[in-house]
């Protein structure tokens, strides 16, 4: 595994292609579905999902749902949403 660029490199980077899957990185995304004291981290053992559906708006104006939103596991307030690349996508 390697660790981050040194400094005035940059992270290589590709664009998403249809079919795949994006995890993208929130705060503020609204009450879960159970609740944790402040300051403890999302357990590992188990999801903890948002209370309302969370739709992520692509190119183009296209809707899709996200597969997964909720706390990000072993993070502390950060939230997480994956959702699929649809197809048609440039």
């Amino acid at each position: 595994i390697a660790g981050p660029p040194a400094p005035g490199e940059r992270y290589q980077t590709r664009l998403a292609s249809p079919g795949e899957y994006l995890e993208i990185y929130a705060n503020g995304l609204g009450s879960t579905a159970e609740a944790l004291a402040p300051g403890k981290a999302a357990p590992l053992d188990h999801l903890i999902r948002t209370t309302s559906r969370i739709t992520v708006v692509f190119a183009g104006g296209q809707r899709v749902p996200a597969v997964f939103s909720g706390l990000t596991p072993g993070s502390v307030g950060l939230f997480q949403i994956n959702v699929q690349v649809p197809d048609g996508m440039p």
